[in-house]
């Protein structure tokens, strides 16, 4: 066993034996103190399930992030399974209900296990994510754009976006995509190198890299963004110029939004050649549905996207994606008033996993009280909802604000966090992407896990 694995054990080995003693006595107290050969067994039996137990819940912090994530819960499973032998055979009820709380939380670091690539746990995290990357053109500050005599330029993308947002996280993310071989497709690859990005899978040629224009939004005049796209390299691009066994091979992450479909039926398909790729490598995949009404219709959006979900083991969604795309209503809302009703996506939440076999489902909720104030949450739903609490915004860029989830998400499972805990990491990374120019989301972990943890004051850190 690796040197690493030991050190783990060992470390949770040794703070399981204080616990277990507590857990012996309350074991011992159950019996006549006269039947020393029950009490015997009781102490033998819970000192094992302690150690298990606590072991378990202590190894699961450690190892579910690091390369020796499968061994240890091997190791803990089979503990927990000789205590759970030992009570059976022993002295019945006090002991077993120790023995099946070590049961449990084996179960518990096992069930941080369900993304498909735990077979690979001897991995690192790899998060590749594949889309386009745009130039945005923004007038200055909060003006229009036909008052605009200037535009300021920066890349994006929604894909583009999470990778940058995990790289600054700390992540191994890559970017794969096809843009011009000039020097504005440079430039787009530039603004990801900077990062750590990894894009040594991005494809050249073609002869344009796509534009947006976004006009920022202010009180209650919505921001607007006016797409120039057609005919871009990716739009353009044959499926066949991505080795998608190549590109994934080493990652345990497969990261993609509903706009790369959208862009033509090449992109389509290429998205199908990824995904039967990372199916067979066994690699986790998480899809924002991300509907954009300028791209296509509701009804191509529904019939493309329902051929590539059965692959799909995290969706995320916003407020109206999954009725825009799948018909499915959440009762009871009005997204345009600014009423968002939690009981309603989840209800949502629990038809999409039903339909699609989806692990988990992700729906953001934004109550837009005006351009400049929204309020903000979010649900995880694993057959249980989880929700993030609310925050109230003062806007500076909304853009990129749904990616900036996913991203946050992402980070969260890949690092073995729970459900709650997730979905308020991921929460959190968002709120704060509201408050940074540009799309790409420019906060550090400790910044998030601050804002999570309840520090929303925006007091000055010295």
């Amino acid at each position: 066993m690796p040197d690493k694995v030991s050190k783990i054990i060992e470390e949770a080995a040794s703070k399981a034996a204080a616990g277990a003693a507590s857990v012996a006595s309350a074991a011992g107290e159950v019996f006549d103190a006269t039947a020393d050969a029950a009490g015997k067994f009781a102490r033998g039996a819970a000192d094992v399930a302690g150690v298990a137990g606590k072991a378990a819940i202590d190894a699961a912090e450690k190892a579910a992030a690091s390369p020796a994530a499968k061994a240890v819960a091997e190791a803990v499973t089979g503990a927990a399974g000789a205590a759970g032998n030992i009570a059976r055979n022993a002295v019945g009820g006090a002991v077993e209900k120790a023995a099946k709380l070590a049961g449990d939380a084996a179960a518990k670091l096992a069930a941080r296990s369900w993304f498909p690539h735990a077979a690979n746990s001897s991995k690192e995290p790899r998060v590749v994510c594949f889309g386009e990357i745009m130039m945005r053109l923004n007038p200055p500050g909060h003006m229009r754009f036909v008052q605009a005599r200037s535009f300021e330029a920066s890349y994006a993308g929604g894909e583009a976006n999470v990778a940058v947002s995990l790289a600054n996280f700390g992540v191994d993310a890559a970017f794969v995509s096809k843009v011009p071989k000039h020097e504005i497709g440079q430039a787009a690859v530039n603004a990801l190198r900077q990062y750590g990005v990894d894009t040594s899978r991005v494809v050249r040629g073609g002869d344009r890299l796509g534009i947006y224009f976004i006009e920022k939004g202010a009180s209650q005049r919505a921001s607007k963004v006016i797409y120039d796209r057609a005919g871009s390299a990716l739009a353009l691009a044959r499926p066949d110029e991505y080795d998608w066994e190549a590109i994934l091979a080493g990652a345990t992450w497969f990261h993609f939004t509903g706009i790369t479909p959208a862009l033509s039926d090449g992109a389509a398909a290429a998205c199908m050649g990824a995904l039967e790729a990372a199916r067979k490598l066994k690699l986790t995949v998480s899809c924002d549905l991300n509907y954009r009404k300028k791209l296509w219709s509701k009804e191509k959006a529904g019939e493309v996207m329902a051929r590539l979900m059965p692959y799909v083991d995290v969706c995320i969604a916003n407020e109206d994606d999954a009725s825009d795309v799948f018909g499915i209503h959440a009762q009871g809302t009005d997204t345009k008033k600014g009423e968002i009703g939690r009981k309603a996506y989840a209800a949502v939440a629990s038809q999409l996993m039903e339909r699609f076999g989806f692990k988990r489902v992700a729906v953001t909720l934004r109550g837009s009280l005006s351009a400049s104030v929204n309020e903000w949450s979010g649900l995880l739903y694993d057959g249980e909802a989880y929700f993030a609490p609310v925050y109230r915004m003062h806007v500076v860029d909304r853009v990129g604000g749904g990616d900036s989830f996913g991203a946050g998400l992402i980070y969260a499972l890949t690092n073995g966090f729970d459900s709650q805990d997730a979905v308020e990491f991921a929460s959190a990374a968002s709120c704060l992407k509201h408050s940074v120019e540009l799309d790409f989301n420019q906060v550090s972990v400790r910044e998030v896990k601050s804002l999570a943890a309840g520090d929303a004051s925006g007091r000055v850190q010295r």
